[in-house]
């Protein structure tokens, strides 16, 4: 049925990586719709819902967690640098890249031969 979502929810690992998330949320403000990026996994996935989160004109919001509340090792120790929140938002890199360091030790532990 038409005009029966209200707010979309692209995971930037699901639907396939950011560009065509971009083209989710694009789509979705196009109709009028919210943005509200899906995003659990890793600090990696935050980083690119952020960056998501920042080109989707009508994205306020997106899904965190924080890493504290984590029982994933993958959320917790993947990355060693991540993306700050500062007054609750989660401001962007000024280099390019993700803004974002992989602990290549904890990479290794989640390798699959």
């Amino acid at each position: 049925m038409r005009g029966t979502v209200d707010v979309v929810q692209p995971d930037v690992g699901r639907v396939g990586r950011l560009t065509e998330a971009t083209r989710v949320g694009l789509h979705a403000s196009d109709r009028g719709l919210g943005v509200v990026p899906h995003c659990w996994k890793s600090a990696i996935g935050i980083a690119a819902s952020a960056h998501l989160a920042a080109v989707s004109p009508t994205c306020t919001f997106m899904e965190f967690l924080p890493k504290e509340l984590a029982d994933s090792t993958l959320r917790r120790d993947l990355c060693s640098r991540k993306l700050p929140v500062v007054d609750g938002r989660i401001p962007l890199p000024k280099e390019p890249g993700l803004g974002v360091t992989i602990n290549e030790e904890a990479l290794s532990h989640f390798r699959v031969a």
